[in-house]
């Protein structure tokens, strides 16, 4: 039987207490920052003619950042190997990349689209020999209405890689 001295007890219990003081030192803060953060977003996507759904992206990416950043400078405060950390997420991630290439490719084509507004919602788009009127974008695909009313889910990517005639465009000058 393994049989610990009062001062070795004493002083793992300071360890393990020092280092959640120190967590908590490092969480807490970060909590409020994150927190002051989203109200600023809020109220500055308030303020903007922002996209909905580019709003919904970047305020979710500007807190996902901040927690990485948190939980990295937790690792650091107890003593894990960061190097290791951030090389192993980097191999996981060129994995889960090259898997996902396809998922990654409209979604980068969906942040263009949303950026670029080729079109936008209630314009009438032909791509490719699809015609029909845009019921929603989102980051993965674009859903149209046929004059026929067929519901049509095109990729983003597709859209962006073909010509996109859009009809209403100059209706409204």
């Amino acid at each position: 039987m393994i049989r610990f001295s009062d001062s070795e007890v004493r002083e793992a219990i300071y360890l393990v207490g020092e280092r959640i003081f120190l967590v908590l030192l490092i969480v807490v803060p970060a909590r409020f920052l994150i927190a002051f953060v989203n109200a600023f977003l809020e109220r500055l996507f308030e303020r903007t003619q922002f996209d909905p759904t580019l709003e919904k992206f970047t305020h979710k990416s500007v807190v996902t950042v901040m927690w990485l950043a948190t939980l990295a400078v937790v690792l650091v405060v107890l003593g894990v190997d960061v190097n290791a950390v951030v090389t192993s997420f980097g191999v996981g991630s060129f994995i889960v990349g090259f898997a996902l290439k396809d998922t990654l490719n409209n979604f980068a084509s969906g942040v263009l689209i949303l950026v670029n507004k080729p079109f936008l919602v209630g314009d009438d788009i032909e791509v490719k020999g699809v015609r029909g009127t845009v019921k929603t974008i989102t980051m993965s695909n674009t859903k149209l209405i046929t004059g026929d009313r067929v519901k049509i889910t095109l990729p983003n990517a597709f859209i962006l890689d073909n010509p996109i005639l859009n009809y209403t465009a100059y209706k409204e000058e």
